[in-house]
């Protein structure tokens, strides 16, 4: 994996969302086979396969999370001693694509998290981000294209190829497991989940790594 730099945290949500790619039916049969399809579709950078992976929620879950990201981008950009100028290419491209979604100053929804209040009330409220985008497997494949396109390191990968699922438990109509994988040496670790929708597995929960 190659090391991202300066990408103000974007690095860490495009692994999330690259780990599992462009799944026919039958790739869907088992969490395992919906992992291995995840390594495939990286190779190809098959991203709206990756979304059809995804559980609804888990999608709009890390859609909601780059549009944190891109915000977060945009005033990074903004402050003094920023770097160089392509740290303000990267945002100009990345206000492109939220504008291109509909995620304007105007539209994007204002949240107001309570600290105290539960995870899942939280996340909730940052769900919220997403309304405003009408396709959000396409508003994830055009922010990731710029991640990429905008990379630090050319040689950038979303996912190594030893990763792997180690532990997987199934119960019923959910698993859980925990994603490793070999980095610049060492090895990184989180936790994966997996739901049965409709007879097929689609993953619920991506771990979060490059940290």
């Amino acid at each position: 994996m190659g090391r991202v730099n300066r990408n103000v945290g974007l690095g860490s949500l495009a692994v999330l969302l690259y780990l599992s790619g462009g799944c026919g039916s039958s790739q869907y049969e088992t969490p395992e086979a919906t992992f291995q399809t995840a390594k495939s579709a990286v190779e190809r950078n098959d991203c709206q396969g990756f979304c059809r992976c995804l559980t609804t929620r888990a999608r709009d879950e890390m859609a909601a999370g780059l549009v944190i990201a891109g915000s977060l981008a945009q005033l990074a950009a903004n402050l003094p001693g920023a770097g160089t100028g392509k740290v303000r290419e990267r945002a100009k491209s990345i206000k492109a694509v939220l504008e291109k979604h509909g995620l304007t100053a105007q539209t994007t929804p204002k949240m107001s998290l309570d600290l105290i209040a539960s995870k899942e009330q939280q996340k909730r409220e940052i769900l919220k981000l997403v309304e405003p985008i009408a396709d959000r497997s396409a508003f994830i494949a055009d922010f990731l294209r710029v991640i990429v396109e905008t990379a630090d390191d050319p040689e950038m990968k979303f996912i190594e190829p030893d990763a792997r699922l180690l532990g997987l438990k199934t119960e019923s109509d959910t698993a859980t497991a925990t994603f490793a994988e070999t980095r610049q040496g060492r090895e990184k670790t989180g936790p994966i989940a997996f739901e049965k929708v409709d007879g097929q597995w689609k993953i619920s929960q991506l771990p979060r790594l490059m940290n």
